[in-house]
């Protein structure tokens, strides 16, 4: 099996590596479940005082893998979780808003659809130069998952979210350090070093303190599972429906095609509507 998801810990850092450099790092089912297991491992050992998450290559991740996440029985597997009564959202997004020890993302390229959401999901977040960050979901005519509808809000403003989920923009390193996504930007070359320099720092710190300040940060920003319950159920029936219309199939064509998108769109009647000759209008007084 390959190792799409490479896990080592040095000195009380724990570091989580997608390694689908050729692919950009796009998810995968087989990527999702790899990270879910580092993710447990990570949170059981003793020794893990802090998580690092990055990307190998010059990307962190360019959102799901189309052409593998999206296509026949795999898509029926991922939205199986999505059609139960109570629906479950992306493992493993749910998996790293579950995680108990703090989190650390390294950002070392394009953070796209799923791929930002990894990112928001983290508690702190570098980047470098090169990091690009999008929600490119409503280009696949779909929604976000709750990590851009709940903590992309918190970082950068109602606003701003509304521009980025709306519009589908991709902001470069500068931009979003400007907003507030992330904490700062460093030199590629300095990026993962940095980043585990911090994690280190933060490691030597008392081990319940930190899991109960996290857990206070979740609570205070209504980042818990029980906060976001129903808006998971939103998302997951939404999702559900949302993969079946033919403009996402559009979409999906479109993007492996690699032409422009051609979206269904409603009829409209913009004009005032016409009125009768004022000599067909009774009024009040007409007999």
């Amino acid at each position: 099996m390959a190792e799409l998801a490479i896990y080592d810990v040095s000195d009380g850092v724990g570091t989580l590596t997608l390694n689908r450099p050729d692919a950009m790092n796009a998810l995968t089912l087989e990527m999702g479940a790899q990270i879910e297991a580092a993710l447990t491992e990570a949170e059981a050992d003793p020794a893990v005082g802090c998580l690092v998450i990055t990307g190998a290559g010059k990307a962190f991740c360019a959102g799901d893998d189309v052409n593998e996440a999206w296509e026949g029985d795999n898509l029926e597997k991922g939205l199986a979780p999505l059609k139960r009564a109570i629906p479950r959202t992306t493992p493993e997004t749910t998996r790293l808003l579950e995680f108990e020890k703090p989190l650390i993302a390294a950002v070392n390229g394009i953070a796209v659809g799923v791929g930002m959401d990894l990112t928001l999901v983290a508690d702190v977040r570098l980047a470098n130069t090169y990091a690009k960050f999008g929600a490119f979901y409503v280009n696949f005519n779909l929604i976000a998952d709750f990590a851009s509808m709940r903590r992309l809000p918190q970082l950068v403003g109602p606003s701003k979210a509304a521009e980025l989920l709306f519009t589908g923009d991709l902001i470069d390193a500068a931009e979003a350090e400007k907003i507030g996504l992330v904490s700062r930007v460093v030199d590629a070359a300095d990026l993962l070093g940095e980043a585990q320099e911090l994690a280190a720092r933060i490691a030597t710190k008392p081990p319940a303190a930190l899991r109960y300040m996290k857990a206070g940060l979740a609570k205070g920003t209504h980042m818990t599972y029980a906060d976001l319950a129903a808006l998971g159920e939103f998302i997951s029936r939404t999702l559900v429906n949302l993969f079946e219309t033919e403009d996402h199939a559009e979409a999906v064509a479109a993007f492996t095609e690699g032409r422009e998108a051609f979206f269904h769109r409603p009829v409209t009647h913009l004009t005032a509507p016409v009125r009768p000759p004022a000599h067909q209008v009774r009024r009040r007084h007409d007999p």
